[in-house]
């Protein structure tokens, strides 16, 4: 579910490419990344680091957001971030 949540949201933000290419999330030394995803006037990158179990948000003015990766619903990912 947490590749679903991240891949709706590079989905809807990503600038569009042949054949849904800007959708892939790519994988890294410790699980998935995306590429840089333009949001307003900063970008992010989001990674699913599967050995520390942690979702990460980066962005481009230096902010750093995380969440522990587990079992939980949809509507508790939204309310806790």
């Amino acid at each position: 579910m947490w590749t679903q949540i991240v891949g709706k949201t590079r989905l809807a933000l990503a600038p569009k490419e042949n054949h849904w290419w800007h959708v892939t999330l790519y994988v890294s030394a410790r699980g998935l990344t995306t590429t840089p995803i333009p949001h307003g006037t900063t970008v992010f990158e989001v990674k699913l680091d599967f050995i520390d179990h942690r979702l990460t948000v980066l962005t481009s003015d230096g902010r750093t957001r995380g969440i522990e990766l587990g079992p939980r619903s949809v509507a508790d990912f939204y309310t806790s971030t």
